[in-house]
């Protein structure tokens, strides 16, 4: 949330002024104080009998005069960034509305009027935005609303008395905007009374407004196991399909009241147990708190039930729904093509609003050349998708583009794989050959045939998790993964992977025999971290890795059973030194915190001649315990110390404050050699802590102390 909690009063500008200290404004706020004062003395003058009489002097009134003018301009959007003057990345759907908020206020004691600007937005844009701003009163009542077309707002003025606040909101309607499409907007705020050359260059306060085109992108891959005995007519085919919201495309937004339609081709029906009972559709949504929607059957003239449709699911970013049903001949004298195609398709009204006028709507198929039709209508993503981002595939290789769609026919193989071996390890901030993070994963083929021993047939994925963002290792995402090996039977060889930069590796490549019936696969690889950032907000930075086995079937099919996870997670936690300092007035001077006090971190407030005192805390945040194998290590050679010249200008270190405490074992007892208050740690074990403590005396007339 933003937030600008600031403030300017007379008396800060006062003492700011006798230390000698600047008063500038912070972002989003621009203000200007100064004071003065009349002294009036009455006088009278008389006579008595004629004679005048000495003049009357009354005592002297003072008046007080104090000018304080403040006003700010802040963007006030909720969109993940603090910064008060931008909303940064404000997202809208295709010919949706794009909505800035922004707050005025007059933090000055008396009324100002301001000018607003919308910058230099051109006629088609003003056209588009419209302009509502509410002003209230210091006691929150509303004072008045305003409705303005963009033409008439960019050259509007608002007036404030002291105290006012007004919202601003604008809002512009998109045209024929795709996805990644962006859009940016100034708004500016220029006080009259600053104008009038009282501060120069603090009149204008300007914000920085942008938009991205955002909307639900679908990647839909429909796979079946296995093909249908022609000869038994109680001969199952299994489908799954798999609808992901794909988060690689940057412009992706979450999915609400989608809708998902499965009709199947001439010849097959929705499978029956025992010819009667119809056999479950499961849906499963990767994200359980999302909806999964509400799953109807449709049926052909016959009531054969012929397919399905699901309404009301929801889809987060990244997150995928899994439907999972079975198929079945018609009857006994049903020809089938040896080739039958089952296609699927996702639509979606991207404005689900009740009552809205958008009719914007996303349909997404497998099919790449749908008929038209009600039961095949056609594709939409070529309007609100940019080029490239999405594409269909039959029986082929699965497409990595943003957004594709994968389709195949029924296959008569059975395959059993699956891949094992999660581990959680710790590395430091910066690693070496001895403390990276070494993972193995381990591929078992438990099927009746040779995986792997045709080109993409069997390949594996190494990926990081986008959602980490603590920690800055490598070069691609947040993870750099080396040395990527493995391992059949006895014979280890390195892999690379299929495109110069990607993370996608093939079997063949390094095993052109690939893996034998009931054989295993070793993969190996490693993760470092060079010049990670971890701190005391935020102590258990970690990176995750996902190693995904992705297998295909002779006569590329991508669909193959498994006995287990065909997901490997790692997790790898930076950990290493953390420091913090606090500080305390010590009023007695004697090294001691008083009592009642506290030791904070936060700015604390001193006079000349009294003490403060300062503890540097150094910890070990790796893991205490030793299972499982690679979490914790100790930190050696460690040094804290504290530069004396950070204070020495305006304060008096005390050489009989010097205390150490430590988790670890002292080697160098603390001392002030070099221009520095220090001492040496050696080790600091794992959740080990060392402290340093020290005091200072400010001196007098000090103007300021700055610590560390």
């Amino acid at each position: 949330m933003k937030s600008n909690t600031f403030n300017y009063s007379l008396l800060a500008v006062g003492v700011a002024a006798l230390m000698g200290v600047s008063t500038g404004a912070i972002a989003g706020e621009q203000s200007t104080a100064g004071s003065a004062s009349i002294t009036n003395v009455a006088s009278a003058t008389y006579f008595v009998g004629g004679q005048e009489q000495q003049k009357v002097d009354s005592n002297p009134v003072v008046i007080s005069i104090t000018e304080t003018v403040k006003f700010s301009l802040v963007a006030t959007n909720i969109d993940g960034d603090n910064d008060v003057n931008t909303n940064k990345g404000i997202a809208v759907i295709p010919n949706g509305t794009i909505t800035y908020n922004h707050t005025l206020t007059n933090g000055g004691n008396f009324t100002d009027s301001y000018d607003m600007d919308l910058g230099s937005v051109d006629a088609t844009q003003l056209a588009n935005i419209t302009v509502t701003y509410q002003t209230r009163n210091t006691a929150g009542d509303l004072v008045t609303v305003t409705n303005q077309s963009g033409a008439d707002f960019a050259n509007a003025t608002i007036i404030l008395k002291a105290g006012d606040v007004s919202s601003i909101v604008i809002s512009e309607k998109t045209s024929g905007n795709k996805g990644g499409a962006t859009t940016d907007l100034t708004l500016s705020a220029t006080s009259d009374y600053l104008s009038k050359d009282k501060v120069t260059g603090n009149e204008k306060i300007t914000n920085n407004d942008d938009s991205i085109t955002k909307l639900p992108v679908f990647s839909i891959v429909k796979r079946v196991t296995n093909s249908l005995d022609l000869n038994n007519i109680n001969d199952t085919a299994e489908y799954t399909i798999t609808v992901k919201n794909d988060g690689s495309a940057t412009y992706a937004s979450d999915a609400k009241n989608i809708k998902i339609v499965d009709i199947l081709p001439a010849g097959l029906k929705l499978a029956t147990a025992n010819g009667s009972t119809l056999q479950p559709i499961t849906v499963t949504n990767s994200t359980s708190s999302d909806s999964v929607g509400t799953t109807t059957t449709t049926s052909t003239s016959s009531s054969v039930p012929n397919g399905f449709t699901i309404d009301g699911a929801n889809l987060k970013v990244g997150s995928t729904i899994t439907i999972v049903f079975k198929v079945q001949r018609i009857d006994a004298t049903t020809v089938l093509a040896a080739s039958t195609v089952n296609h699927v398709r996702v639509e979606d009204l991207l404005d689900d609003t009740a009552n809205t006028t958008n009719t914007s709507k996303v349909i997404d198929s497998t099919n790449a050349s749908p008929a038209g039709t009600q039961d095949d209508p056609a594709q939409t993503t070529g309007t609100y998708y940019p080029s490239g981002s999405d594409s269909e595939t039959l029986n082929g290789t699965v497409p990595t583009t943003v957004g594709s769609d994968y389709a195949q026919s029924l296959i008569t193989t059975k395959r059993g794989l699956k891949i094992e071996g999660s581990a959680t390890k710790e590395i430091p901030v910066t690693t070496n050959g001895t403390t990276r993070a070494n993972y193995e994963s381990v591929i078992t083929n438990s099927g009746d045939q040779v995986e792997g021993d045709v080109s993409g047939e069997l390949t594996f994925t190494i990926t990081g998790d986008t959602t980490d963002t603590d920690v800055n290792i490598g070069k691609r995402a947040n993870t750099q993964v080396r040395d990527v090996t493995v391992t059949i039977g006895t014979v280890t060889k390195d892999i690379s992977p299929t495109t110069v930069g990607g993370n996608t590796y093939d079997i063949f490549s390094a095993f052109p025999a690939g893996i034998p019936a009931n054989g295993t696969a070793t993969i190996k690889y490693n993760v470092v971290s060079s010049n990670a950032i971890i701190n005391t907000t935020n102590n258990t930075p970690s990176e995750t890795t996902i190693v995904t086995l992705v297998p295909l079937a002779p006569g590329n099919d991508n669909s193959v059973p498994t006995e287990g996870a065909r997901v490997v997670t790692d997790n790898t936690y930076v950990r290493g030194l953390l420091l913090s300092k606090k500080q305390v007035i010590d009023t007695n001077c004697n090294g001691a915190v008083d009592s009642g006090e506290t030791l904070v971190n936060t700015q604390i407030s001193a006079i000349p001649g009294q003490c403060v005192i300062y503890q540097i805390v150094a910890e070990n945040n790796s893991s205490s315990s030793a299972t499982p194998t690679g979490l914790g290590f100790s930190i050696t050679d460690l040094i804290i110390s504290d530069e004396l010249a950070k204070f020495t200008g305006n304060a008096i270190y005390k050489d009989d404050a010097v205390t150490t405490t430590t988790g670890g074992t002292i080697t160098t007892t603390a001392t002030t050699s070099g221009g520095f208050v220090t001492t040496t740690v050696n080790p600091l074990t794992p959740k080990g802590t060392a402290t340093l403590q020290f005091s200072i005396r400010i001196k007098p007339n000090a103007a300021t102390v700055t610590p560390n």
